[in-house]
């Protein structure tokens, strides 16, 4: 599995692309893309790249973590998936925006399918399929992949991804 990191948005909230290699699947967490640079940034690594995105992930629902999910789903036609325990951010997101002077310049929308303590989440190839666990946590998290390296992670979120045991 291949970890590929930008930073977006005024919050400079850490957006991830996991890929797996051998097939060129990808999965995005916390499409942060505010600025219509940004997307097209995202755009320019996913046909450089030959990624082919398909889930959209966020560890929470906090504006700075979803700002690019409407864009993203739509362009690519993906399943968009969180925690339900945060759906409420959603409906307060356009109020958020405003409140920190932002403008609101994307629909807001909610997950497509629910992601709960202890899912584990498959991508990729058939033959070797990439795989991480889905932990909420109120730790420091961190991500390890399936090699087990571990990577600091996700650090302001309440997710913990790592690999199924």
């Amino acid at each position: 599995m291949l970890l590929h990191t930008e930073c977006f948005n005024p919050y400079h909230t850490n957006c991830y692309f996991l890929t797996d290699e051998e097939s060129g699947s990808t999965v995005i967490i916390d499409p942060g893309c505010y600025f219509r640079r940004e997307r097209t940034r995202v755009q320019h690594l996913i046909r450089l790249n030959d990624w082919h995105i398909v889930q959209i992930l966020a560890t929470h629902l906090h504006i700075d973590h979803i700002f690019g999910v409407h864009f993203l789903t739509k362009a690519y036609g993906c399943p968009f998936g969180a925690s339900p325990l945060d759906n409420d951010w959603i409906d307060r997101a356009p109020d958020r925006c405003r409140e920190v002077g932002l403008e609101v310049r994307m629909p807001f929308v909610s997950p497509t399918f629910s992601l709960a303590h202890g899912d584990t989440v498959r991508f990729g190839s058939r033959r070797k399929p990439c795989y991480f666990n889905f932990i909420l946590q109120r730790v420091l998290p961190v991500m390890s992949c399936p090699n087990n390296a571990g990577y600091p992670l996700l650090s302001d979120s309440a997710v913990l991804l790592s690999p199924p045991h």
